[in-house]
């Protein structure tokens, strides 16, 4: 029996940004994601809800909860955790995907529509009863943030993950549209 256990250590590089009259520094915004994905190598399309609602939701947290800090008025850093399970014929599959994005927001301003660029890196810990395996990756999406009030946002992006290749898994290009809600809280 082989079992790989990581604990992952994210690091972001924070990118200095001028700051504008709306502060957004304080406030934190609670998001849930869902998304359309399609995996190149293997020619998948899955639909990914919040938590992992999907038959193969192997990818990282496309379908996410996640939280934004904002740094700054253009910068913000967000954590996104998702879990999925799988079932059938007496054996039971998991994965948790986890990541962590640095968004370069082009508007500061969060009464209108804030088109922003984000990096990220992924883990994914997969268990597959007697055996887990891990997987790491680096993303980049381009997207929309919406306002629909004061304190809630929708969210369109387009993304492209990159999981590495490994003793384990060989390396996966993931395309994917993602569409969320979020809540803000405090500012």
């Amino acid at each position: 029996m082989r079992c790989v256990r990581v604990i992952p250590i994210l690091t972001a590089l924070v990118v200095a940004s001028a700051g504008s009259a709306v502060a957004q520094k304080g406030v934190t915004e609670l998001g849930v994601d869902m998304a359309v994905a399609y995996e190149t190598e293997s020619e998948i399309f899955s639909i990914m809800l919040p938590g992992g609602g999907t038959t193969e939701n192997l990818y990282g947290p496309q379908g996410a909860f996640r939280l934004g800090f904002f740094l700054s008025d253009a910068v913000s850093l967000e954590p996104a955790t998702s879990l999925s399970l799988l079932s059938g014929d007496g054996e039971t599959i998991w994965s948790w995907a986890f990541a962590t994005k640095l968004l370069y927001h082009f508007t500061a301003d969060p009464s209108v529509t804030r088109v922003y660029l984000a990096f990220g890196g992924t883990f994914t810990l997969f268990d597959f009863g007697e055996e887990s395996n891990t997987q790491f990756g680096a993303s980049l999406d381009l997207g929309a943030k919406l306002p629909i009030s004061d304190r809630v946002g929708g969210r369109i992006a387009a993304s492209y993950t990159r999981a590495f290749e490994n003793d384990d898994f060989n390396t996966r290009n993931i395309l994917a549209a993602i569409f969320g809600i979020s809540v803000f809280l405090g500012g």
